[in-house]
């Protein structure tokens, strides 16, 4: 069995916003967390000097918490809403055959691609 199936269009916005939106929370972080921080050069040794310090704590025992809660808030949905399905059954095995005619190739040829590490286009 050969599993091709089409994104819906909504899917694809809605894949690409939160990656977006994703991406830009990771760069702000990075940059809030680099203006918090001073690197300094001491003797060939690097200190680290922090900014508010007490905040930097407050807010990454907040973004812990809250991530805890969004997390485990989830799960139980999840086990709610999907728990009770059964879905552990894998299809058949796809014949080197179903392989070879999808790719229009003969299968000797598939074998020799199976066997090979590096499969040029």
């Amino acid at each position: 069995m050969i599993i091709q199936s089409e994104k819906k269009t909504k899917r694809k916005i809605f894949e690409a916003v939160t990656t977006a939106i994703g991406w830009i929370f990771l760069v702000l972080f990075l940059f809030m967390l680099g203006s918090h921080l001073e690197w300094k050069i001491n003797r060939n040794i690097y200190a680290l000097s922090l900014v508010n310090s007490s905040i930097i704590i407050l807010v990454t025992v907040i973004v812990i918490i809250i991530s805890f809660l969004v997390l485990t808030l989830w799960g139980i949905y999840n086990k709610r809403r999907f728990g009770k399905l059964f879905r552990r059954s894998f299809p058949i095995p796809t014949e080197i055959e179903e392989i070879a005619d999808y790719y229009s190739l003969s299968t000797i040829e598939v074998l020799q691609l199976q066997q090979k590490n590096y499969v040029e286009r």
